[in-house]
């Protein structure tokens, strides 16, 4: 199969050049053990391995846990059974292995249908092993950024804040993507990682999902839904124009 063309960048900006929750306290658990994705069966009888993502906030109990499920719900409405060829997780950089997600967290994914997975969904403690078998690290803000680079530098070109990654996506023109979902993941990958060289960072505070654990219940709400638009634009990215999902306004 030839490789993907590469994607066509918005007018007035050149092609890169190519360059090298209520996340709260948390409390003492049990130690939980990474489970293995298993390989996919491909047409042709090729097996290969899933395009991981990770997720990461500050003790899994919120932001990146909420990141996780949306983005399975939606790559299941979106690819059908396709969805085994992404494999996703969510881990936390001060977390309790095996605590349960916040209160509030759990009743706003109860009222978007995921309330059964919500109450399933123990906590999970960032390692670097968990960094080298990502495809994709997403984090909720700069300082787990930092926290991932510190625990495996060779992530640098496959971490992105959530936010960041969705803004630098946004530059990038549709009608240049290929149509299969897991090369359109691996453009995300390497044109976010192009982008970001040549552009530059942008200030901190753009990118950063506010940690909502002292928030209101409005601040909350808010919160977790910068989280969901972000998974919602990500996943319309990985998706055909043609068949993308509705983005709420």
């Amino acid at each position: 199969m030839p490789p993907p063309r590469s994607p066509r960048f918005r007018a007035g900006r050149s092609r890169p050049s190519t360059a090298t929750g209520g996340d709260g306290p948390p409390a003492r658990c049990p130690a939980t053990v990474p489970r293995a994705e298993p390989r996919i069966l491909m047409p042709g009888g090729k097996l290969t391995d899933p395009f991981r993502i990770l997720f990461v906030s500050t003790a899994n109990v919120c932001r990146s846990p909420v990141a996780e499920l949306v983005c399975r719900q939606l790559l299941r409405t979106a690819l059908g059974a396709s969805v085994a060829r992404f494999g996703l997780s969510s881990a936390g950089t001060h977390a309790a292995p095996g605590v349960p997600m916040d209160g509030r967290a759990v009743r706003l994914l109860v009222s978007r249908g995921l309330g059964t997975e919500a109450r399933a969904f123990g906590a999970t403690q960032l390692t670097a092993h968990r960094l080298r078998a990502a495809d994709l690290v997403l984090t909720a803000g700069w300082r787990h950024r930092s926290a991932v680079l510190a625990l495996e530098p060779a992530a640098r070109d496959r971490s992105f804040c959530l936010l960041e990654l969705i803004r630098l996506l946004s530059r990038i023109d549709a009608p240049g993507l290929p149509r299969d979902p897991l090369a359109r993941a691996r453009v995300a990958v390497e044109s976010g990682r192009q982008l970001r060289d040549e552009i530059g960072h942008q200030p901190r505070h753009a990118d950063e999902v506010p940690d909502p654990a002292a928030l209101s219940d409005y601040g909350y709400a808010v919160s977790v839904s910068l989280v969901e638009s972000a998974v919602h634009r990500f996943v319309r990215f990985l998706q055909p124009v043609t068949c993308s999902p509705e983005v709420p306004a």
